[in-house]
């Protein structure tokens, strides 16, 4: 993540601040996925992994609890985690 948890507009790729907006359903995620990741490489110069790592976890964290009705027990296992991780990665990710 950038030094700070706001997201500023440098943050973004510049598809995104010139309106371009990528279709989620698209077969090419991997490009709107290089392209987030060629935003972030502008403003952080190491550590990429280490920054994107969080971010990810909270999308798939929140989609699985939404795909159990927040039924941590059954997106734990959906996630391949125990119940225990799972609520260890959520307490961190709102810290």
């Amino acid at each position: 993540m950038a030094p700070s948890k706001d997201i500023q507009p440098s943050d973004l790729p510049q598809d995104i601040l010139d309106g371009k907006v990528l279709n989620p359903s698209s077969d090419d995620w991997r490009g709107g996925f290089k392209a987030w990741i060629d935003g972030l490489h502008e403003t952080t110069r190491e550590n990429l992994l280490e920054s994107i790592e969080p971010e990810i976890d909270k999308l798939l964290i929140e989609f699985a609890l939404d795909k159990t009705s927040g039924k941590k027990q059954e997106a734990a296992k959906l996630l391949g985690l125990g119940r225990n991780t799972l609520a260890k990665k959520i307490k961190e990710l709102n810290s």
